[in-house]
């Protein structure tokens, strides 16, 4: 993976020295500064700058969006969406970003809407059954998590909302056994998922642990900080302060 990162970087540092107004060329700086850079302001910068070469790019638009969510400014987030979903309602991204960020305002009922217009516009995409257990968790549906979790096609996503669903329940040797394998599974890549499996457990230790891990190896689950249900019921604890600060993210 970092090597692929060098190999995505350079690319888009040559593009941008040969064409400096290539709209891509600006999308690839700035998502490369996403990830795995988490310099979510000089992503803003370069997604600023394709919207000026391009104002109708819903790309741009919602990268925008995603950028100005990492740093928790949600209302900006929220406004950009819904400003792509005008030039373009067919990209899924879009409806996944914008229920996450109704998720994390509270609306579960707007978030569930957004997910299932992703699922009917795209009904196999990655992701969307994920958020949609992750959902009923919060709203205490056991039941119709576990269902939306085994419906996810994406392996990685689909263990991940199933190991979440597990803790919920009331064999707690189960429990305990899917977020061991998880975690052997998903050390490397998947640090923030694991820490978000922490925070349902209420287990705060552990949780900053696995969140250091996944800053120390620049996971993009951080891009998500801000609005991530279970990790967000934290917010005050001095740790949490320190990761956002220095990722630069306003507690919404």
């Amino acid at each position: 993976t970092e090597e692929a990162y060098q190999e995505a970087r350079k690319a888009a540092d040559k593009a941008a020295s040969l064409a400096p107004d290539l709209v891509e060329a600006r999308k690839a700086i700035g998502w490369v500064s996403m990830t795995p850079a988490l310099d979510f302001r000089a992503a803003e910068k370069e997604f600023r700058r394709a919207l000026e070469l391009a104002p109708g790019d819903a790309g741009a638009k919602n990268a925008l969006s995603y950028a100005l969510g990492a740093q928790g400014r949600l209302a900006e987030a929220g406004q950009n969406c819904r400003e792509a979903l005008l030039l373009d309602p067919l990209v899924t991204t879009l409806w996944y970003n914008l229920g996450r960020l109704a998720v994390a305002a509270g609306r579960y009922q707007d978030a569930e809407q957004m997910f299932r217009k992703g699922l009917e516009i795209q009904p196999h995409a990655a992701r969307f059954h994920a958020y949609l257990a992750a959902l009923d968790i919060l709203q205490k549906n056991a039941t119709a998590a576990l269902q939306e979790a085994q419906l996810e096609p994406d392996g990685f996503w689909r263990e991940y909302a199933l190991a979440l669903v597990q803790q919920t329940q009331p064999d707690r040797a189960a429990a305990d056994t899917a977020l061991k394998n998880f975690s052997t599974k998903y050390a490397k890549n998947g640090a923030y998922q694991i820490a978000v499996i922490h925070a349902l457990r209420r287990e705060p230790d552990e949780m900053f642990q696995w969140l250091d891990n996944a800053y120390a190896t620049h996971d993009s689950g951080l891009t998500q900080l801000a609005i991530t249900p279970f990790v967000s019921q934290y917010r005050d604890d001095p740790r949490f302060v320190a990761l956002c600060q220095k990722l630069g993210v306003q507690l919404p």
